[in-house]
């Protein structure tokens, strides 16, 4: 979650003009592209349950508060996702949870506005189906648990709005709205074969432009630092050591005095 830059909705009337004062709101840190890869694999999981061409719409990630939160699920099928980056929890409202199970049984949505037993059990499974979407948010599935009493807060929040072939909202909500977990690290020795360009900088001189075309073969430039100067060992733009410029036997050399990783 984030801290935006807002203006609230009220103006008020200062000096005759209407302004509207500054604040901060919060916004979800997922990204929206993140979401759009979870719609499109609910789209595609659905569309084989079903049998049918799904088409749906995604409503933008947001923040709710605790009383929001708590109006989402008052009196709706709640589904835990437990994965092994995130926890999740579908909102299904009782209404879509029938149109839900009336879409797998191919019959119309009308009706007492009551699930069966059966419906109840063919609803669950169809989440559970849907479960495997959310890998991008949460990392293999874990378990899936049906949940009687209204979960914790959810720190992030989207619908994904089923128009096709049947209209229902699906919503989801996330525990943390980014993934922080860090991937696996190499071992020092596994880099031991690779090779990398360095270079040794003796000296550096600043020119003016007419000095710097005025140069030909057989020009000499003096070069700021004097000779036996610590000079440095540099690694793709980036200084690494800093030693000694010379030869040793019938070869240049670079003897190291002070490494930039030690020194830290």
């Amino acid at each position: 979650m984030i801290r935006a830059l807002a203006f609230e909705s009220r103006a008020r009337i200062f000096e005759g003009r209407p302004v509207r004062k500054a604040c901060f709101e919060p916004r979800s840190a997922l990204p929206l592209a993140a979401a759009c890869v979870v719609a499109n694999g609910i789209r595609e999981t659905l569309a084989v349950l079903v049998a049918k061409p799904v088409r749906l719409r995604l409503m933008e990630p947001v923040c709710p508060e605790q009383a929001a939160w708590s109006a989402l699920t008052r009196r709706a099928q709640l589904y835990e996702v437990r994965g092994a980056l995130n926890t999740a929890t579908f909102v299904l409202q009782i209404a879509d949870a029938v149109a839900l199970a009336r879409l797998v049984f191919n019959e119309s949505s009308a009706g007492d506005g009551r699930l069966s037993r059966i419906e109840e059990e063919v609803v669950g499974r169809v989440l559970r189906g849907l479960a495997a979407a959310l890998g991008p948010l949460c990392g293999q599935t874990v378990e899936v648990v049906r949940l009687h009493d209204e979960p914790l807060e959810m720190l992030t929040f989207f619908e994904v709005l089923i128009e096709e072939p049947a209209r229902l909202r699906l919503g989801l909500g996330l525990k943390r709205d980014a993934i922080t977990e860090r991937g696996p690290t190499l071992a020092p020795e596994a880099l031991l074969e690779v090779k990398v360009r360095l270079i040794a900088q003796l000296a550096t001189v600043r020119v003016d432009a007419k000095q710097l075309l005025a140069l030909r073969p057989g020009s000499t430039i003096r070069l700021d630092g004097s000779e036996g100067a610590p000079h440095r060992l540099v690694l793709d733009g980036s200084t690494i050591a800093f030693g000694t410029c010379g030869a040793r036997g019938e070869r240049r050399a670079f003897a190291v005095g002070k490494s930039i990783q030690a020194a830290a």
